[in-house]
């Protein structure tokens, strides 16, 4: 099983992987919104999901879980938090530091599930990441660091507590075939891009009504009501919507449910490399460019990947002598 789960994951980091580059070039290239993109096409692929499921049971079921509503709450927290710590430093630097998350996914997992309990190889492997974690912030601007790490913390907890939702959620729990998988990821998504839908035009009022002057740097993140209706930016969210991100949600869903959290997040520790390797393809064909990597950065990403690895392979113990 515990290699099942690392296969399903390595399938969604690498989907994810490619969705992130996809969406880089999107943004880059065409200078859309990536707030509205990330909202509208979350509720293109809700529909994909949606329709490829087909009537059946589990559609109001999971809308009555207070774990849907939840997640769409967590996910909107975490997308306005990654924001803000990407208006301070780059992607890249945020990518490795994210890796956070798999000591937060071990920690929190000890404290609020029963039975739970860090195993050594945890311990050895935590130390390696909090170190690869340690290079990249001590290489942040001074002006700057204190903040970025504040939304990277916010970021990380609402990203764990997101996936440990998404592993627990009773209804995607009980989804046995493709098409109920597809049933219940389409109505948990659907439920988080109206969450954000809601939140956004909340957001775009108050910004209409404060004077430019006078707003938050948050609310100039924002957009505004008339960008909420921009063609460029809805076009490319759809093309997304009904390509990669269904697949991306279904395989999230289903890699945190069979690989559990904190698996999952030791293998998402690859995804900059993965990323960065696709970028340097596109850019071979004359598409998007590459950032910058630092040698400094690909060691920290050593570090924390030498990190994860060691405590998967605890678990790989764990589970061969089980088996025996």
């Amino acid at each position: 099983m515990l290699r099942y789960g690392l296969f399903i994951s390595l399938i969604t980091i690498i989907i994810w992987a490619t969705e992130r580059v996809l969406s880089r070039f999107l943004l880059v290239a065409h200078h859309v919104n990536p707030i509205i993109f990330t909202c509208f096409s979350l509720f293109i692929c809700s529909v994909v999901l949606i329709l490829i499921a087909g009537p059946g049971k589990g559609g109001l079921q999971t809308l009555r879980q207070p774990h849907t509503w939840a997640y769409g709450a967590l996910q909107v927290m975490m997308n306005t938090t990654d924001m803000l710590m990407l208006a301070l430093i780059t992607s890249t630097e945020a990518s490795f530091l994210a890796r956070l998350s798999i000591i937060a996914a071990i920690l929190l997992k000890w404290v609020f599930v029963h039975g739970f309990v860090p195993n050594r190889y945890d311990w050895y492997g935590m130390p390696l990441i909090l170190v690869g974690i340690g290079i990249v912030a001590a290489g942040l601007s001074p002006d700057i660091r204190v903040m970025a790490l504040f939304w990277l913390v916010l970021t990380v907890l609402f990203n764990t507590l997101r996936t440990l939702i998404a592993e627990t959620h009773p209804t995607a729990v009980q989804a046995q075939t493709i098409r109920q998988r597809c049933r219940v990821t389409g109505y948990v998504v659907m439920t988080t891009s109206f969450v954000l839908t809601v939140f956004l035009f909340v957001i775009a009022g108050v910004k209409g009504s404060v004077p430019a002057d006078k707003g938050m740097a948050f609310l100039n993140l924002m957009p505004s009501l008339t960008e909420l209706m921009d063609q460029r930016t809805l076009f490319a969210a759809a093309i997304m919507g009904v390509t990669l991100l269904p697949l991306a949600m279904y395989f999230y869903f289903y890699a945190a449910q069979v690989a559990k959290t904190e698996i999952f997040m030791m293998v998402a520790s690859v995804q900059p490399f993965i990323a960065y390797g696709l970028e340097r393809t596109l850019h071979s064909f004359g598409l998007g460019n590459v950032q910058q990597v630092t040698p400094t950065d690909l060691a920290a990403g050593a570090i924390i990947v030498s990190g994860a690895l060691v405590m998967v392979y605890g678990r790989y113990l764990a589970s061969t002598s089980r088996s025996e």
